[in-house]
């Protein structure tokens, strides 16, 4: 009867102790993370407010829904390689300052002595001048992005491409889609890129390229051209001086 009784008093001690101890977790929970706050991220969480420059939205998951133009400053520099059925080669396009033309803000982009114009508000492409003296040029500006830049996304431009030397003008209809968000191994590196296809009005494949966010521009483009399809690859990027968050 008395071993009964010893057991039972034990059996009641260690659910009181039990209770005790939750009680306390309770509290202490409760205290740390009142229910008017939300629980802090765990470490190495993405939020909007750390997003690196260029990029634009993110899920509440963390996961990246848009891109917004990227900012270039003077001494960015992208290193290509390139190969077609006639050969292969390397070269530069480096940012080598901005100017207004028309009341339009526009970067300069330098290739020996090839600079070329873009929008500074979109990257739509402008023109093309070799040793000063333009070479090609649209009207309006070739609309090559339309921002936020996201999978899924299409749109439609229509310009009038000039070729002031040769005298030549061709009205051009340039469908676009951004196809997927994808893994692209370059020499460069391994980017997250947003795959764009280019159609022409008969639905023709006209050229892919894939803009990668982190590099600020294109990693990798592919021109499918009477004489052949011709890659470019990114070998090298250099993002100095750091441009400024947008």
């Amino acid at each position: 009867m008395l071993s009964s009784v010893g057991l039972l008093l034990a059996v009641g001690l260690a659910i009181a102790l039990e209770c005790q101890q939750l009680t306390r977790t309770a509290q202490f929970v409760d205290t740390r993370y009142p229910a008017s706050a939300s629980i802090p991220a765990a470490p190495g969480t993405v939020s909007s407010v750390d997003a690196p420059p260029g990029h634009g939205n993110l899920s509440s998951a963390g996961m990246q829904l848009s891109w917004s133009p990227p900012v270039w400053k003077s001494g960015f520099q992208w290193h290509y390689r390139w190969s077609d059925p006639r050969g292969s080669g390397t070269y530069i396009r480096a940012i080598t300052g901005e100017e207004i033309a028309d009341g339009v803000p526009r970067y300069v982009m330098r290739t020996e002595n090839r600079n070329i114009y873009w929008s500074k508000a979109d990257l739509a492409w402008l023109m093309e001048q070799v040793n000063g003296e333009i070479e090609t040029q649209a009207v309006p500006e070739y609309r090559k992005f339309v921002w936020p830049l996201e999978p899924g996304k299409t749109w439609l431009a229509r310009y009038q491409w000039a070729h002031p030397g040769e005298h030549k003008t061709e009205e051009r209809t340039r469908r676009h889609r951004v196809a997927a968000l994808e893994s692209v191994q370059v020499p460069a590196g391994t980017y997250q890129a947003l795959r764009v296809v280019v159609m022409d009005a008969a639905g023709k494949k006209v050229s892919e390229y894939w803009y990668a966010p982190e590099a600020r521009w294109l990693v990798k483009e592919r021109l499918y051209t009477p004489g052949g399809v011709r890659d470019r690859e990114l070998i090298y990027v250099s993002l100095w001086p750091k441009a400024a968050a947008r």
